[in-house]
């Protein structure tokens, strides 16, 4: 499912144990003809600067996916109380932060009032889950080791932050199958609701085709008002600009007079120097239409 504009979709999750999930989700989200933005090449432990990073690109995202299951993160590293941007969060152990940087992000956007989606691994908080997982993944020995231990360190903070973000807009899955049914209803559910959440996003190119044809209507329109406006129009000689216009109208499809059909169509619709006659109005923008008219196309739709 497209749209007509490319929705700029941050993708939030852990690093580890999830890196199917981000590579679906991922192309899921290129497929739909939207922009994914993802951390993947972004070491949080070497660059100090990391959060001022994430936040920069929370605040160009017009949606946010949460990926979400075993293992709650890496705490964020050096920052301090008094520099973070977040106002709803407690979790500070002092001057300390002592949140996951996938939580953080989670917060932020709340509070910045992003459209936030999460999905959520179905049995997040068993651990024959986790050991499952590890045993088909590339980590091994050593690693694998300290992925489990983390899962059993963070399990109830890691429980209670999933508690909290799923209270919305939320979908579990236990397989691929349903990941993909996960994006879709996203999917639907954000062709439905676009106006909502006052989605910026990016403009597709055929759109600003069409926008620019619009325009160029548009201009051929304001011209023809200010000549109108020109000859001090009064109420007593609409009838004689309609006329005119009538007679523009009925010349045999000329692309130049597409301009005319709508003004026409216009007079027809509100009724200005003839009598208010809806379906006649159809027909002239109809006529726009047929002679390749933006403008017409969006009249008619416009009215049904």
């Amino acid at each position: 499912m497209k749209y007509d504009k490319v929705y700029r979709v941050f993708l939030s999750s852990v690093g580890k144990l999830l890196e199917y999930e981000r590579d679906a989700i991922r192309e899921h989200i290129w497929k739909s003809g939207n922009l994914p933005i993802a951390m993947e090449g972004f070491n949080s432990s070497n660059n100090k600067y990391s959060i001022e990073v994430v936040i920069d690109y929370l605040n160009k995202s017009d949606i946010v996916i949460m990926v979400l299951g075993h293992l709650y993160g890496e705490i964020i590293n050096g920052l301090e109380k008094s520099s973070c941007s977040l106002r709803t969060c407690n979790k500070c152990n002092g001057d300390r932060c002592c949140i996951s940087y996938t939580h953080f992000e989670y917060l932020y956007s709340m509070e910045k009032n992003k459209l936030v989606f999460c999905i959520v691994e179905n049995n997040y908080k068993d651990i024959k889950s986790v050991r499952k997982k590890l045993k088909d993944s590339k980590y091994r020995g050593d690693e694998a080791q300290k992925i489990l231990e983390s899962f059993k360190k963070d399990k109830t903070v890691n429980s209670d932050f999933i508690k909290a973000a799923t209270e919305k807009y939320s979908y579990f899955y236990s397989n691929p199958a349903e990941i993909l049914q996960s994006m879709l209803k996203i999917n639907r559910y954000i062709h439905a609701n676009p106006e909502k959440y006052n989605l910026v996003g990016l403009v597709d190119g055929s759109v600003l085709n069409e926008l620019t044809k619009v325009k160029s209507e548009k201009e051929k329109i304001n011209n023809d008002i200010k000549v109108l406006n020109e000859l001090h129009i009064t109420s007593n000689n609409y009838p004689i600009i309609f006329s005119k216009y009538k007679a523009i109208c009925e010349l045999q499809n000329l692309p130049i007079n597409s301009c005319a059909n709508i003004i026409l169509g216009l007079m027809y619709e509100l009724g200005i120097g003839t009598a208010e006659d809806f379906p006649l109005a159809k027909k002239q923008y109809q006529k726009a239409f047929d002679l390749g008219s933006d403008l017409g196309s969006y009249l008619l739709e416009r009215n049904g």
